[in-house]
């Protein structure tokens, strides 16, 4: 947040911060929290709210033995369809004019999730999918979204690492998004044996991005998102290579 903002305008930032979702309990998806918890202390007394799977809760009350900052905690399982979120939550989501569903997928721990929100003035809808295999309950709920952001943890022709780790292939994201009618899917979460970027193959269509460090866009730049696959791919020199290479 930082490099992304500068100093200035990262503590306004913190101020301004109302909802923190968190996918599942796998600790690369959560372990910035307690500094950014603590930096926001700094700057204002309103407690955060914060929704993540229910093993997320402990982890925050181990926190706050050592160093006591304003949380509320919201059970993922309490924003999936159908379900009543708390009043904290809700109050949160009403002022930035926003709903917030939680979709449980596959991944290899309990309760993981993907997350859709939609812009209740803008008719915009944004659905993320945590960590996951390709899941029909997320595909269902991403339907017709305006960015569908998905993870892409292996290239093309790895299937059987994917089923190992419960990830996906890229070809197998951008499926999920052509199948829920995305206009705009933004793969991410690569392995770490690529530079920055996935492989980019043929398997990429006109209506796929991918997802790079202080990556910023809005919905007037939508249209121009697959453009910059070619030039990311690039500056990354990223190839076509044989699948076998590395291991995970």
């Amino acid at each position: 947040l930082t490099r992304r903002y500068g100093g200035e305008k990262f503590l306004q930032v913190l101020a301004d911060l109302k909802v923190v979702w968190v996918s599942h309990i796998h600790a690369d998806h959560h372990s910035g929290l307690p500094s950014l918890l603590r930096m926001r202390s700094k700057v204002t007394s309103t407690p955060l709210v914060i929704v993540g799977p229910r093993q997320l809760r402990r982890v925050l009350n181990m926190y706050s033995k050592i160093e006591y900052v304003p949380t509320i905690f919201v059970d993922c399982a309490q924003t999936t369809a159908g379900s009543d979120a708390p009043e904290a939550l809700s109050c949160r989501l009403s002022e930035l004019g926003i709903s917030l569903t939680s979709v449980p997928v596959i991944h290899s721990c309990h309760n993981a999730f993907g997350v859709v929100l939609e812009g209740k003035t803008c008719g915009w809808k944004l659905s993320f999918s945590g960590d996951t295999r390709p899941c029909e309950a997320f595909v269902r709920a991403a339907e017709g979204s305006t960015v569908l952001i998905h993870e892409a943890t292996f290239e093309n022709g790895l299937l059987q690492e994917a089923l190992a780790k419960k990830h996906s292939l890229s070809s197998e994201a951008i499926e999920v998004g052509r199948r829920a009618s995305a206009y705009r899917t933004i793969l991410t979460h690569f392995s770490q044996r690529y530079p920055k970027i996935p492989v980019v193959d043929g398997t990429f269509t006109t209506s796929t991005c991918v997802a790079f460090d202080l990556m910023t866009f809005n919905l007037r730049t939508l249209e121009d998102l697959p453009k910059v696959v070619p030039e990311v791919a690039a500056r990354y020199e990223v190839t076509e290579r044989d699948p076998a290479e590395g291991k995970e």
